[in-house]
């Protein structure tokens, strides 16, 4: 986690490193046992940050990683420094998705949609379901 946060630092604004970055993350926070690694004040700080990127690749992953660890639901947000954290990424998130101008083409190619399924389910933050949504829309599969 240290080195990704150490790239994400060292090459803010560079977006093709950042969607590369945050590509492997949303890897990652697809695996349910993996996510509470990611749950550290400074990846959150710096996940938010990304989330408002003008840059709807990184934007792009920056919320699929945020919708993967909203899933988990309040209580995963209770060592966290502030509750308001998971209330401002959910508010964010909400932002992001709903002011994204429509992709040109397809935005990431998957093999499945397996991973969007747990997401979908998520009744507890509707945000979730549309970010899962949204990218199940915007996505290619590939067979």
């Amino acid at each position: 986690m240290e080195l990704f946060l150490q790239v994400l630092d060292s090459f803010q604004g560079e977006s093709s490193v950042e969607t590369k970055v945050l590509g492997l993350l949303n890897n990652i926070a697809e695996v349910d046992y993996l996510r509470p690694r990611l749950m550290q004040p400074r990846f959150i700080k710096m996940l938010s940050m990304l989330l408002d990127s003008e840059h709807i690749d990184v934007s792009y992953f920056a919320a699929g990683i945020a919708a993967h660890l909203l899933s988990d639901g309040p209580r995963s947000w209770c060592n966290m420094p502030s509750q308001s954290s998971r209330e401002q990424l959910l508010d964010q998130l909400v932002f992001a998705v709903t002011h994204w101008q429509t992709p040109q083409g397809k935005m990431v190619a998957y093999r499945s949609l397996q991973p969007f399924f747990p997401l979908l389910r998520c009744t507890d933050a509707y945000l979730v379901q549309l970010w899962a949504v949204w990218a199940i829309h915007h996505q290619n599969v590939i067979v």
